[in-house]
């Protein structure tokens, strides 16, 4: 291609999600892909009602994000590696947050899940090592697959009342995870669910829950207190494989 290709389409914009011009209004057009890469703010127009897979893929200067309360689903990798994004708004319209949809978002401090979601996809929020608080609503029946895998600042999570099933690797080397609140209504705590988990100290898991994975709690090393229902007293070995209990 020569110089004066345009590259608007860098960001791999799936057009049946979009419509009314969206790539138009968010991209100018440039001549480079390093040109095609400054754009720092982006507020979707409210004729959008799903952003699709890759959408806003690796936009790597991208720091802020206004969704409006037309889009109901934030699809596979919508925000992905975007890793300067600080700021997002996620309306109470959107119901479900999908595979990796904001993993490798390094600069990502917090986010606020509205109560429509219902369920959040395989590593949504994997790998953002800056996210330090997490607020998900009783509206969650499911952490999916490494939801929040390797979350290293987050330091506390309340799963609500409305979660049944914590997914294989859900939390898994949250490094600076010290307490986790496990509700009654859980019945599944999946493989590897809070692997090397390192400074988690206590965990209780209450009668409810009728499903332990094998290295659910592997290595996490600082345990010192564990409350975990009779019926699993004979896994302990599997279910905390490297912690001295």
């Amino acid at each position: 291609m020569d110089s004066d290709t345009i590259y608007q389409l860098k960001y791999h914009i799936p057009k049946k999600e979009f419509q009314d011009g969206l790539v138009d209004l968010i991209f100018k057009e440039a001549k480079n892909k390093e040109e095609a890469g400054e754009n720092k703010y982006i507020q979707i127009p409210k004729s959008v009602t799903s952003i699709g897979l890759n959408a806003f893929y690796n936009c790597s200067s991208l720091t802020s994000v206004t969704i409006p309360n037309s889009v109901t689903s934030i699809g596979n990798c919508a925000f992905a590696e975007c890793i300067n994004l600080t700021s997002i708004t996620i309306p109470n319209s959107v119901t479900s947050i999908e595979y990796s949809a904001f993993r490798y978002c390094k600069s990502l401090t917090s986010i606020n899940i509205p109560n429509s979601v219902t369920s959040i996809g395989p590593g949504a929020f994997g790998n953002c090592n800056s996210l330090t608080s997490i607020s998900i609503p009783d509206s969650v029946t499911s952490i999916g697959i490494g939801a929040f895998e390797s979350c290293y600042s987050i330091t506390y999570i309340t799963i609500p009342y409305s979660v049944t099933s914590i997914g294989i690797g859900a939390f898994d080397n949250c490094k600076s995870l010290t307490s986790i609140s496990i509700p009654e209504s859980v019945t599944s705590i999946r493989f590897s669910a809070f692997s090397n988990c390192n400074s988690l100290a206590s965990i209780y898991i209450p009668d409810s829950v009728t499903s332990i994975g094998n290295d659910a709690f592997h290595n996490c090393n600082s345990l010192t207190s564990v409350t975990i229902p009779k019926k699993f007293e004979s896994r302990i070995k599997e279910i905390f494989y490297g912690v001295d209990l």
